[in-house]
């Protein structure tokens, strides 16, 4: 038995040029993978092996990370169940030169137990929150509460393999999936799809602007299938609207076994991208006018996404304590 303080794990990253764009601003996907990365450590050491990721709350990029900043990543498992975890990840920059420290971001995911073979196992143990992480503990059952409701079509949803539509702006990547992208056994480390889906989003939206674009955020998205080392995968990426200077890009991701013939959904995402100026502010986009029923359809259900986004963005910020950068 466990209290939720026992189950921390730090990861620290320092901003090499590699990570960023040409304005020094680091990937959102990069970020993504280092969150995955140290929600991994802290529920593989609760479950003292190997854990899959089945799904990620909404994650929302507070400020600017620049190179040069160093990112503090504090994951720990917050609920226990018979083989998943609630785990959080609470993420903050250090910029060295102005000697400043803030959140980054916050990140909720549920990891599951799984023997190598991919199976869900027991948790080994159990979670007795101390008197002063009951609020914690509470909230982390709210969100498993909520995560039950989204995935009561999980089976369903792994064979809806249609495609996202016939859009204006559209882009598919498809790749192979190959040992370097697995953290254990033969299942893929979903850290490297969520830098796969940034990188096919931030293509399209780079296109569409004709200028620098940073990833604002990403919505909830389920994980319904694995994905499996020799697999195939297609990412099939499509504009649903634009506004001011922002715009949102749907991710339909799927995997194919080519040696047992079948294709699988994998997940959805919906990822919203901002363009910046050369000075790093947001600035105008081209203009869009939906052309087709489909196109109408999209966008009027990304509107609806967008005004859930900005109540949300000044909860976190408040809960936070959060400043412009």
């Amino acid at each position: 038995m466990v209290k939720i303080k026992d189950t921390e794990v730090v990861m620290t990253q320092y901003v090499f040029p590699e990570y960023a764009n040409p304005l020094g601003n680091l990937y959102g996907g990069r970020m993504m993978y280092w969150i995955t990365m140290a929600g991994t450590l802290a529920a593989s050491k609760v479950a003292r092996g190997f854990v899959v990721l089945a799904s990620m709350d909404s994650i929302y990029f507070l400020n600017p990370v620049k190179v040069g900043h160093t990112i503090i990543l504090t994951g720990r498992v917050e609920y226990i169940g018979r083989s998943s975890m609630e785990v959080s990840v609470d993420v903050d920059l250090e910029d060295h030169v102005k000697g400043v420290k803030m959140p980054a971001t916050r990140a909720y995911m549920a990891f599951v137990a799984v023997d190598p073979d991919g199976k869900p196992r027991p948790v080994p143990t159990s979670l007795e929150p101390a008197n002063d992480e009951y609020n914690i503990y509470e909230n982390a059952i709210k969100r498993r509460e909520a995560r039950m409701s989204r995935i009561l079509k999980r089976k369903e949803e792994a064979l809806n393999i249609e495609s996202i539509g016939d859009l204006t702006w559209k882009l598919k990547s498809v790749r192979a999936v190959m040992p370097e992208d697995a953290l254990q056994g033969n299942l893929m480390f979903v850290g490297k799809l969520f830098m796969y889906i940034d990188e096919v989003a931030g293509i399209l939206a780079t296109r569409f602007a004709k200028g620098i674009v940073v990833t604002g955020s990403l919505d909830n998205m389920e994980f319904y299938s694995p994905i499996r080392i020799g697999d195939v995968l297609t990412l099939e990426a499509g504009i649903t609207c634009v506004w001011k200077s922002s715009m949102e890009i749907k991710v339909k991701v799927l995997t194919e076994s080519l040696i047992h013939g079948y294709i699988k959904h994998v997940g959805t995402a919906y990822t919203v991208f901002i363009h910046l100026d050369e000075t790093g502010r947001p600035a105008l986009l081209p203009s869009y006018q939906p052309a087709t029923d489909i196109e109408k359809r999209l966008c009027e259900e990304a509107s609806k996404r967008r005004e859930r986004r900005i109540k949300d963005l000044e909860m976190i910020r408040e809960q936070l304590k959060v400043f412009q950068y």
